[in-house]
């Protein structure tokens, strides 16, 4: 198994111990990922979600944000998330998300109801303004998104996208910590680009009750956004942390309540959303660059299997 998707996958076991009350098939792990608009936006792959069956998963997706009642996801071993929707009717519309039931409030109330039930969230945040439209899920995690850019220095760990246009890079990432998730993973190839008031792939602050798995490489920094270049004001209570960081953290897991959490900030088009299509080619799923495998993938399988 390449090693991305290596990643992804154990991420998905260590995740997957709890709930499931009505899964059709109770010996296997049931994952449900949480797309607000069903197939049409890129947070559900069908591809992958069929190579989850056959390693042993009960793969599903909403096809609509109105779906995500209780009776619906207490199925589910792990639930796949990529943010939250807006407060309240009429609020404007969170990054991707329509306005409409279930509000804020009351998606918040049903993921820690889950978390509580012994659940596993996968959250893989995509983002636009650091934590706008998140913070309230996952700063109770002890999570914040920094107004910061994630930035490689060494030119030889970024490498183009074959099948795009050549602005659209990867970095390679080679500081994957031990974990339950991450046996066997050694380097991962993640998203690298600019896009609003963040990255593909974004750098993260974590309280001590994380064990952090990944690491920006050696010769990488946090730069924070510059405002004055960009049409974005910066949310309220944005988190600047004035000088960056070196090597930021980048994914990490841990226990909460009676459940687990995985989190990660990546665009999710380039795994979980789209790493199968053509375009996306599996590069950071699994093929990589330069002639050097990804990871990622490998840790969704994992994390799948761990949470068995």
């Amino acid at each position: 198994m390449k090693t991305i998707a290596k990643l992804l996958v154990v991420a998905g076991v260590v995740l997957a111990a709890g709930v499931a009350e009505t899964s059709a098939e109770s010996d296997r792990p049931a994952v449900l990922v949480c797309s607000p608009n069903g197939t049409w936006d890129p947070r559900v792959d069908l591809n992958w979600l069929k190579e989850l069956k056959q390693r042993g998963w009960e793969p599903d997706y909403l096809d609509n944000h109105g779906d995500f009642t209780w009776e619906r996801i207490k199925r589910y071993n792990v639930l796949v998330l990529y943010g939250c929707p807006p407060e309240r009717r009429g609020q404007a519309h969170t990054f991707g998300y329509p306005n409409r039931p279930p509000y804020q409030p009351e998606y918040l109330a049903l993921i820690e109801r889950y978390l509580e039930a012994g659940g596993g969230v996968f959250c893989m945040a995509y983002v636009h303004n650091g934590d706008e439209g998140i913070r309230a899920m996952i700063q109770p995690w002890g999570v914040r998104l920094p107004l910061e850019v994630y930035i490689e220095e060494d030119p030889n760990k970024i490498a183009p996208i074959p099948r795009m246009r050549g602005h659209e890079r990867v970095a390679l990432v080679d500081q994957v910590l031990p974990s339950p998730i991450s046996d066997g993973v050694r380097r991962l190839w993640m998203p690298y680009s600019r896009s609003y008031n963040t990255s593909w792939t974004a750098p993260v602050q974590f309280s001590d009750d994380w064990h952090v798995v990944v690491r920006g490489s050696k010769t990488s920094r946090s730069e924070p956004v510059d405002l004055s270049q960009s049409t974005i004001p910066a949310p309220p209570d944005a988190l600047i942390r004035p000088e960056g960081v070196k090597e930021p953290d980048l994914i990490a897991i841990r226990s909460y309540r009676k459940g687990r959490l995985f989190f990660a900030c990546q665009w999710p088009q380039f795994t979980v959303g789209q790493g199968t299509a053509w375009l996306y080619d599996r590069v950071v799923l699994s093929k990589g660059a330069k002639g050097i495998p990804s990871g990622p993938g490998v840790v969704l399988l994992v994390l799948c299997r761990s949470s068995r």
